[in-house]
């Protein structure tokens, strides 16, 4: 199967394409690292429609075009200042998006490479499995913006101490820690990712379907019960409101990032953090 590389202006943030009994959600913004905005979300939930109404497809793939799958949410996006503004695309956009895929009662499989990074690695959780390279760094930076996660599975997914390290540091960590922690099934070298993702994708195929359903649906209402649906829903409140909430910090950064770009005004962000931290020891 080929992989397209480059996009163009007319061209979609989402591509379907179909491999016998695989279907594959492409994100396709390579020029943009794959940075996820509001239209890649919109175009997203009919891509999940589509592989659950074709009865060809039996396991649906979602991967990355070009040289990562994401390095997470788009900062250039707009934001809003109202917040049941605010509140409703989340909802109606990024949430049911990842609400979508979370439920599609066919497995789903996350093949990821180089970066998954927040938005990014929230969409990725909302997969059955995933399977990474071995050179992906992954992290959740949000609470380093002044924002937070607003997909928490990870507290449900890996023991609690090591979920409050992830998202209340919001540092990155490498994919032996993401098959250490259970947040990847597998870590492969790259060359070998294609055929990884592949054998699993078998693996399951041949499971009979309505069993399959069955057991996937039972496995997400377990996690569901335990209270994630509710906290999904109550973090996306909280998340809401907190961006109006005024800090000079976090507006200074978001300066930065349209000066300099995200890579530049992180490395900027971090380096004002730690002088802040050195004065405030030595006054101590």
């Amino acid at each position: 199967m080929s992989e397209p590389t480059v996009q163009t202006a007319s061209e979609p943030v989402i591509l379907t394409e179909k491999k016998g009994y695989i279907g594959y959600i492409i994100l396709n913004r390579p020029k943009k690292l794959n940075a996820i905005n509001w239209q890649v979300y919109r175009e997203m939930i009919p891509a999940i429609e589509k592989m659950e109404t074709d009865d060809d497809v039996k396991v649906v793939v979602l991967k990355g075009a070009g040289r990562c799958f994401s390095a997470g949410f788009d900062l250039s996006e707009p934001s809003f200042d109202d917040h049941e503004e605010n509140r409703r695309m989340y909802e109606r956009v990024a949430h049911r998006a990842r609400w979508k895929l979370w439920s599609l009662p066919k497995p789903t499989i996350a093949q990821i490479h180089k970066f998954c990074l927040g938005g990014a690695h929230e969409t990725m959780m909302a997969c059955d499995m995933a399977i990474c390279s071995d050179d992906t760094t992954f992290g959740i930076p949000e609470i380093k913006f002044g924002q937070g996660s607003c997909f928490p599975i990870l507290p449900y997914s890996m023991t609690l101490r090591k979920a409050r390290e992830l998202i209340l540091t919001g540092e990155n960590y490498d994919a032996k820690t993401a098959l250490e922690y259970g947040v990847v099934n597998y870590s492969v070298p790259m060359e070998e990712l294609d055929a990884k993702v592949m054998e699993l994708a078998k693996k399951l195929a041949l499971v009979p379907t309505p069993a399959l359903k069955l057991q996937k649906r039972c496995i997400n209402r377990a996690v569901e019960n335990m209270g994630f649906g509710y906290q999904v829903e109550q973090w996306l409140d909280i998340l809401c409101l907190g961006i109006l909430w005024k800090n000079e910090e976090v507006d200074n950064f978001y300066k930065k990032v349209a000066e300099v770009g995200m890579k530049e005004a992180t490395v900027w962000h971090e380096q004002q953090l730690d002088a802040k931290l050195q004065a405030d020891l030595e006054k101590a």
